[in-house]
Protein backbone atom coordinates (compact mmCIF):
# COMPACT_ATOMS: atom_id res chain seq x y z
CA UNK A 1 0.00 0.00 0.00
CA UNK A 2 3.07 2.31 0.84
CA UNK A 3 4.78 1.51 -2.80
CA UNK A 4 1.18 2.27 -4.25
CA UNK A 5 1.09 5.84 -2.37
CA UNK A 6 4.50 6.81 -3.51
CA UNK A 7 3.74 5.99 -7.15
CA UNK A 8 0.58 7.81 -6.88
CA UNK A 9 2.39 10.83 -5.45
CA UNK A 10 5.07 10.48 -8.59
CA UNK A 11 2.30 10.29 -10.96
CA UNK A 12 0.70 13.56 -9.67
CA UNK A 13 4.46 14.68 -10.27
CA UNK A 14 4.30 14.40 -13.74
CA UNK A 15 0.63 15.19 -14.68
CA UNK A 16 1.75 18.59 -12.94
CA UNK A 17 5.10 19.01 -15.00
CA UNK A 18 2.78 18.74 -17.86
CA UNK A 19 0.66 21.20 -16.42
CA UNK A 20 -2.29 18.26 -16.84
CA UNK A 21 -5.02 17.87 -14.27
CA UNK A 22 -3.80 15.57 -11.30
CA UNK A 23 -5.66 12.83 -10.77
CA UNK A 24 -6.93 11.75 -7.17
CA UNK A 25 -6.91 8.12 -6.93
CA UNK A 26 -9.81 7.77 -4.45
CA UNK A 27 -9.80 4.08 -4.42
CA UNK A 28 -6.79 4.49 -3.20
CA UNK A 29 -7.34 7.09 -0.51
CA UNK A 30 -10.21 4.60 0.77
CA UNK A 31 -8.04 1.75 0.80
CA UNK A 32 -5.77 4.00 3.11
CA UNK A 33 -8.25 4.65 5.43
CA UNK A 34 -9.58 0.99 5.82
CA UNK A 35 -6.21 -0.30 6.27
CA UNK A 36 -5.62 2.43 8.76
CA UNK A 37 -8.91 1.35 10.29
CA UNK A 38 -8.46 -2.17 10.58
CA UNK A 39 -4.40 -1.78 11.31
CA UNK A 40 -6.07 0.39 14.87
CA UNK A 41 -8.63 -1.92 15.49
CA UNK A 42 -5.79 -5.22 15.48
CA UNK A 43 -3.08 -2.86 17.73
CA UNK A 44 -5.97 -2.07 20.51
CA UNK A 45 -7.24 -5.69 20.68
CA UNK A 46 -3.41 -6.64 20.76
CA UNK A 47 -3.31 -3.65 24.07
CA UNK A 48 -6.27 -5.41 25.65
CA UNK A 49 -5.28 -8.09 25.25
CA UNK A 50 -1.96 -7.27 26.85
CA UNK A 51 -3.19 -4.84 29.77
CA UNK A 52 -5.57 -7.52 30.63
CA UNK A 53 -3.79 -10.16 30.99
CA UNK A 54 -1.75 -8.04 33.64
CA UNK A 55 -4.54 -6.93 35.54
CA UNK A 56 -5.43 -10.15 35.69
CA UNK A 57 -2.33 -11.62 36.84
CA UNK A 58 -0.50 -8.99 38.64
CA UNK A 59 -0.65 -9.26 42.76
CA UNK A 60 -3.87 -7.71 43.51
CA UNK A 61 -3.16 -4.34 45.80
CA UNK A 62 0.29 -3.83 43.75
CA UNK A 63 -2.17 -2.61 40.63
CA UNK A 64 -2.87 1.40 41.09
CA UNK A 65 -6.63 0.66 39.85
CA UNK A 66 -8.02 4.14 39.99
CA UNK A 67 -5.42 4.89 37.24
CA UNK A 68 -5.85 1.69 35.32
CA UNK A 69 -9.77 2.66 35.33
CA UNK A 70 -8.73 5.79 33.26
CA UNK A 71 -6.71 3.20 30.76
CA UNK A 72 -10.36 0.91 30.69
CA UNK A 73 -12.40 4.18 30.20
CA UNK A 74 -9.76 4.84 27.24
CA UNK A 75 -10.25 1.45 25.51
CA UNK A 76 -14.29 1.75 26.38
CA UNK A 77 -14.45 4.66 24.04
CA UNK A 78 -11.95 3.44 21.06
CA UNK A 79 -13.59 -0.40 21.40
CA UNK A 80 -17.29 0.80 20.60
CA UNK A 81 -15.60 3.79 18.22
CA UNK A 82 -14.36 1.07 15.83
CA UNK A 83 -17.36 -1.23 16.47
CA UNK A 84 -19.75 1.25 15.04
CA UNK A 85 -16.73 2.17 12.25
CA UNK A 86 -15.49 -1.01 11.44
CA UNK A 87 -18.94 -3.99 12.35
CA UNK A 88 -16.65 -7.48 12.51
CA UNK A 89 -16.36 -10.36 14.94
CA UNK A 90 -13.42 -8.88 15.91
CA UNK A 91 -14.28 -5.49 17.09
CA UNK A 92 -17.61 -6.69 18.27
CA UNK A 93 -15.57 -9.37 20.57
CA UNK A 94 -13.23 -6.43 21.60
CA UNK A 95 -16.64 -4.39 22.46
CA UNK A 96 -18.04 -7.24 24.46
CA UNK A 97 -14.87 -7.86 26.55
CA UNK A 98 -14.41 -4.27 27.57
CA UNK A 99 -17.67 -3.48 28.17
CA UNK A 100 -17.85 -6.30 30.42
CA UNK A 101 -14.48 -5.52 32.50
CA UNK A 102 -15.37 -1.99 32.88
CA UNK A 103 -19.11 -3.05 33.99
CA UNK A 104 -16.72 -4.42 37.12
CA UNK A 105 -14.18 -1.82 37.58
CA UNK A 106 -16.33 0.25 40.52
CA UNK A 107 -16.15 -2.69 42.51
CA UNK A 108 -12.62 -3.29 42.04
CA UNK A 109 -11.35 0.31 42.87
CA UNK A 110 -13.14 -0.17 46.11
CA UNK A 111 -11.30 -3.72 46.85
CA UNK A 112 -8.17 -2.21 45.17
CA UNK A 113 -8.72 0.97 47.98
CA UNK A 114 -5.44 1.56 49.63
CA UNK A 115 -6.22 2.20 52.60
CA UNK A 116 -7.92 -1.57 52.87
CA UNK A 117 -5.71 -3.21 55.86
CA UNK A 118 -5.97 -7.25 56.70
CA UNK A 119 -8.61 -6.76 58.55
CA UNK A 120 -10.66 -5.43 56.30
CA UNK A 121 -9.98 -7.94 53.56
CA UNK A 122 -10.61 -10.70 56.21
CA UNK A 123 -14.02 -9.47 56.03
CA UNK A 124 -14.19 -9.86 52.25
CA UNK A 125 -12.50 -13.78 52.49
CA UNK A 126 -14.85 -14.54 55.08
CA UNK A 127 -17.82 -13.34 52.88
CA UNK A 128 -16.28 -15.43 49.73
CA UNK A 129 -15.90 -18.23 52.06
CA UNK A 130 -12.21 -18.55 51.77
CA UNK A 131 -9.28 -17.87 54.16
CA UNK A 132 -7.19 -15.22 54.11
CA UNK A 133 -4.33 -14.52 51.74
CA UNK A 134 -1.65 -12.18 52.22
CA UNK A 135 -1.10 -11.54 48.19
CA UNK A 136 -4.26 -12.39 45.36
CA UNK A 137 -4.62 -11.93 41.82
CA UNK A 138 -7.60 -10.40 40.19
CA UNK A 139 -8.29 -13.82 38.36
CA UNK A 140 -8.29 -15.92 41.53
CA UNK A 141 -10.97 -12.96 43.13
CA UNK A 142 -13.06 -13.52 40.18
CA UNK A 143 -12.93 -17.38 40.54
CA UNK A 144 -14.08 -17.03 43.97
CA UNK A 145 -16.87 -14.89 43.05
CA UNK A 146 -15.86 -11.88 44.55
CA UNK A 147 -18.37 -9.78 42.46
CA UNK A 148 -21.39 -11.29 44.32
CA UNK A 149 -19.93 -9.36 47.14
CA UNK A 150 -19.98 -5.77 46.21
CA UNK A 151 -22.15 -4.61 49.16
CA UNK A 152 -19.62 -5.94 51.48
CA UNK A 153 -16.29 -4.67 49.52
CA UNK A 154 -18.45 -1.25 49.75
CA UNK A 155 -18.96 -1.33 53.09
CA UNK A 156 -15.24 -2.10 54.08
CA UNK A 157 -14.18 0.10 51.90
CA UNK A 158 -15.69 3.37 53.35
CA UNK A 159 -14.41 2.08 56.62
CA UNK A 160 -11.20 1.60 55.47
CA UNK A 161 -11.05 4.90 54.32
CA UNK A 162 -12.91 6.60 57.55
CA UNK A 163 -10.35 4.98 59.86
CA UNK A 164 -7.44 6.05 57.43
CA UNK A 165 -8.93 9.62 58.04
CA UNK A 166 -9.03 9.15 61.83
CA UNK A 167 -5.54 7.63 62.28
CA UNK A 168 -4.30 10.66 60.00
CA UNK A 169 -5.85 13.68 62.13
CA UNK A 170 -4.47 11.71 65.26
CA UNK A 171 -0.93 11.30 64.02
CA UNK A 172 -1.05 15.70 63.20
CA UNK A 173 -2.57 15.77 66.52
CA UNK A 174 -0.01 14.01 68.13
CA UNK A 175 2.90 15.89 65.82
CA UNK A 176 1.90 18.85 67.15
CA UNK A 177 1.82 18.31 70.94
CA UNK A 178 5.00 16.57 70.63
CA UNK A 179 7.01 19.49 69.81
CA UNK A 180 5.18 21.60 72.08
CA UNK A 181 6.50 22.63 75.59
CA UNK A 182 4.54 23.61 78.65
CA UNK A 183 5.31 25.76 81.72
CA UNK A 184 4.15 24.63 85.00
CA UNK A 185 4.44 26.87 88.12
CA UNK A 186 3.53 25.56 91.92
CA UNK A 187 0.00 26.36 93.14
CA UNK A 188 0.30 28.61 95.70
CA UNK A 189 3.47 27.46 97.86
CA UNK A 190 3.02 23.53 97.48
CA UNK A 191 5.56 21.72 96.46
CA UNK A 192 3.60 19.05 95.28
CA UNK A 193 0.86 20.92 92.74
CA UNK A 194 1.53 22.73 89.90
CA UNK A 195 -0.69 24.31 87.62
CA UNK A 196 0.11 25.53 83.47
CA UNK A 197 1.88 28.57 83.29
CA UNK A 198 1.62 30.88 79.72
CA UNK A 199 -1.51 29.79 78.96
CA UNK A 200 -2.69 33.52 78.51
CA UNK A 201 -2.81 33.22 74.71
Amino acid sequence: LENYTNLAAEYNKIQALFGMEEAKFEELGDAQKAFEATAKLWRTADDWKMKKTRWMTENFTSVKWEEEAKEVQIFFKDAFSLAKKMPNPVSEDLKEQVSDFKAKIPTIQELGNPNMRARHWEKIYSAMGKGFCEEIQLETLLEWGVMDHAEVISDQSATSSGEAQLEDSLADIESNWTDLKFITLSYRDSTTVFILGGLDE
